[in-house]
């Protein structure tokens, strides 16, 4: 699905990012008239992968914490599945590609993205995929941990058969 126009009641405004299963984009919600962050699933390779999606819906609706990206909205609109969530205009990616933070900032970045997955452990998530892609900021520099995708949760069975590794190989702890 290259270039939508349109998907649900968003209008696509621009891509901001891409992956294995499909695109983020900056969408103009056509009701509130206000620009969001539109994640659609298009490349559904096997039942697990819509699956896991919406696992990641739900997950982010349960932790509601300041420093967590919460889904807005959700739905499948001719046969995409996405995700609606706030814009934010960065990531620590971005940031980091300018150059280095001040010790204080790092500092701050960390501790509110720690937060944030504090609040996750607490409901028993793992997010699973940690690293500054999935770091967001605002204009004002609050931090959201972003992307839950890979995320496991108690009682759940992991998204890959044995042997198998999920996550960024750069950001992956050495035990995974």
């Amino acid at each position: 699905m290259p270039n939508p126009k349109r998907i649900g009641g968003y209008r696509i405004l621009s891509e901001i990012g891409s992956g294995r299963f499909g695109a983020v984009y900056r969408a103009r919600d056509t009701l509130s008239d206000r620009d969001v962050a539109l994640k659609a699933l298009t490349n559904i390779a096997n039942p697990g992968d819509l699956a896991r999606f919406r696992r990641e819906v739900r997950l982010t609706h349960e932790i509601d914490h300041p420093n967590v990206m919460r889904a807005l909205h959700y739905g499948e609109d001719c046969g995409v599945h996405f995700i609606v969530m706030e814009l934010m205009p960065i990531s620590l990616r971005d940031i980091l590609a300018r150059g280095r933070l001040s010790l204080a900032r790092s500092v701050d970045v960390c501790r509110q993205a720690a937060f944030g997955l504090r609040a996750a452990h607490e409901r028993g998530v793992v997010h699973g995929g940690v690293k500054p892609d999935n770091i967001l900021l605002d204009s004002a520099g609050a931090v959201k941990v972003s992307d839950f995708g890979l995320a496991r949760a108690e009682g759940l069975r992991t998204t890959g058969g044995a042997g198998s590794r999920v996550g960024a190989p750069l950001y992956t702890s050495p035990e995974q």
